[in-house]
């Protein structure tokens, strides 16, 4: 399964920002764990640093389909634009158990990162 995110505010430099991030996993079961790195800050470089400048991470949906999916997806270079795409033709598939699950960890206590806002 492919999954995206998005941040709450664009993150980069004067020349490029990126608000949105791409991600492949294997089943819920992982994408639990996956996103649960990426808010707090342990998985991929873009979310580590969006997590280091207090930038909040938004689990936005998932679609089917594997790494070719994936890459496919990352080399239009628009996240954006493709997940309205694909959103507009109902293959987003939205988890919003997963937004209350990954905001707090098995404590209770807040993450960084939070996937809610």
């Amino acid at each position: 399964m492919v999954y995206f995110l998005r941040l709450s505010q664009p993150l980069g430099n004067r020349w490029h920002t990126a608000r949105w991030y791409v991600g492949y996993t294997f089943d819920d079961r992982t994408l639990q764990q996956r996103i649960l790195a990426h808010t707090s800050g342990t998985a991929a470089a873009f979310t580590r640093a969006a997590v280091l400048r207090g930038i909040k991470i938004e689990f936005m949906g998932v679609i089917d389909g594997g790494r070719e999916t994936e890459r496919a997806i990352k080399f239009r270079k628009n996240h954006a634009r493709e997940y309205e795409r694909l959103n507009k033709r109902g293959l987003i598939q939205p988890k919003s158990w997963l937004r209350t699950y990954a905001n707090t960890r098995f404590e209770g206590e807040p993450i960084a990162g939070s996937l809610c806002q």
